[in-house]
């Protein structure tokens, strides 16, 4: 599997440091407010793409060692990093954009201090603690997935194939099961929940209706890639005497 940046990577990163340049220029020859919006927006895009750059380039190297020495931890905690990276985002984008709200419309000025107040709100809902992370823990037994209000136990020889995929726009493990009713059966829920209404249950039904899949991982909201998490998954799947490495790591 290809873990290395692509030319399209590369091509965009320039871009988008050739764009924030000229809105740089425009601020110094102007003194033009869209030069500020300008160089708002393609500098969050030249820092989203240096960040793609960095985790792709970090993959290339670690697909050369041993899964649990890759994946750092058997413990993937979703980050808040990119939420809050959104947040900040939105602020500048949209503070940036209304300051030139008299050089547009107002329409356009309201919208962008609508974007700016967005990415506010974000930031108060993280500060607020209400930000629920999930995490997945690799054990001897399989993959274990915990959310909120629940947690359940894919095995590993419950797991039927592993495919890669794509899901809102990112990289994603697809994973077929062999027995859902004994994944249904591994749940445990915090508090009461009705049986027609099985958080488990409804998240299987929808990801079989729009990925054609039961399970799904996005690598990149774990802290870790495509191509060292499958890697790691197919060994615990394949070698079963390689899952007791993971009661000591």
């Amino acid at each position: 599997m290809d873990t290395g940046p692509t030319t399209r990577d590369w091509l965009l990163f320039i871009g988008s440091c050739v764009f924030t340049a000229a809105g740089l220029a425009i601020i110094a020859l102007t003194g033009k407010a869209s030069g500020y919006a300008t160089a708002a927006f393609f500098g969050g895009c030249t820092a989203l793409h240096a960040w793609m750059l960095f985790v792709k380039i970090k993959a290339e190297k670690e697909t050369a060692i041993s899964p649990t020495q890759a994946l750092g931890t058997t413990r993937l905690q979703s980050r808040p990093s990119q939420f809050v990276a959104l947040a900040l985002g939105l602020c500048v984008l949209g503070t940036a954009l209304g300051i030139t709200q008299s050089e547009t419309t107002e329409t356009i000025g309201w919208v962008s201090w609508g974007i700016a107040a967005i990415g506010l709100a974000m930031l108060a809902w993280f500060l607020s603690g209400r930000l629920v992370t999930s995490f997945i823990e690799l054990k001897p037994e399989g993959i274990r997935f915990v959310q909120k209000k629940y947690s359940f136990l894919l095995a590993w020889d419950n797991i039927a194939k592993l495919e890669p995929g794509k899901a809102v726009s990112h990289r994603a493990i697809f994973i077929k099961v062999n027995d859902l009713r004994e994944l249904l059966e591994s749940a445990d829920y915090k508090g009461r929940v009705e049986q027609e209404t099985l958080p488990l249950k409804v998240m299987l039904e929808a990801n079989q209706s729009y990925y054609k899949t039961d399970l799904l991982i996005l690598p990149f909201q774990y802290g870790t890639n495509m191509a060292v998490l499958t890697q790691a998954l197919k060994i615990y799947i394949e070698e079963p005497s390689r899952r007791t490495e993971l009661l000591s790591s």
